[in-house]
Parts: C-alpha cells; structure tokens; sequence
C-alpha cells in the first residue's frame, strides 16, 4: 500500500511541476498562420489596365520557441512585431535568402507578426 502511495505521489508531483512550467506551453513547434496583403497600393501613380497580378502565397513558417524557420529563402526585408496594444515592438532586418530567424530572449507573450517582402506583407499571431 505505501509503495502505490508513493508511486501515486510521484506521479501526482510530476505532473504538478509540468503544469507549472510557463515554457512547457509554448516548446512545442508550431506552423505559423500569415494571411497576404498588398504593402503601398499608393505606388501605382497610373490606372492599371490590365488584371493584376495574382498574390504570393504566404510563407510556410515553423515556431520553435523564438526561432521561425522558413520552409523557402525570404527576400530581402523586415519582421516587425506589434504587442496586445497595437504598438511596434521590434522591427529585424532580414537579408536575402535567409531560413531561419531567432528572436531575442526578452520578447514574450502575444504579438501580430509581420513579415514583409517586397510590396508584400503576410500577417499573423505569434505566442513568443
């Protein structure tokens, strides 16, 4: 009886230090969901007169932690993250045929990402 108490107790303990661990949440790699919008629509100076070209399709993004790994080289660019109230947070600046980007250890919690790309921004969630 006192070895299922204590097996019981073990695991009972484990459980409570796992659970307690605010890391443990946000270690597992994740895909990163970013939506495309059009950056300077106020570029276009004359009437287009033929349809326009069809939009990029987002990057594949993998999170591990505050790392993003891209499926394919981005061109050149820059990251910006805004927090819970809207405000620019960070801004990284990422060079032509970079894969994998690594955010500083500070930043944590909930931010709207955004990567941009040319006349191109692909935006989403992000749980640093």
């Amino acid at each position: 009886m006192k070895k299922i108490t204590l097996v019981l107790s073990s695991l009972f303990f484990a459980g409570v230090v796992l659970a307690s661990n605010p890391l443990s949440s946000y270690s597992l790699p994740y895909e990163l969901y970013l939506t495309t919008q059009f950056v300077n629509p106020t570029l276009v100076k004359k009437p287009i007169r033929k349809a326009p070209a069809a939009m990029p399709s987002a990057p594949v993004v993998i999170v591990k932690g505050h790392t993003l790994l891209f499926e394919s080289a981005l061109s050149e660019g820059y990251i910006e993250l805004y927090n819970e109230d809207g405000e620019l947070e960070f801004v990284l600046n990422v060079s032509e045929g970079t894969k994998r980007v690594v955010f500083p250890s500070f930043l944590s919690g909930y931010y709207t990402i955004s990567i941009v790309q040319g006349n191109y921004a692909f935006w989403g969630e992000i749980t640093l």
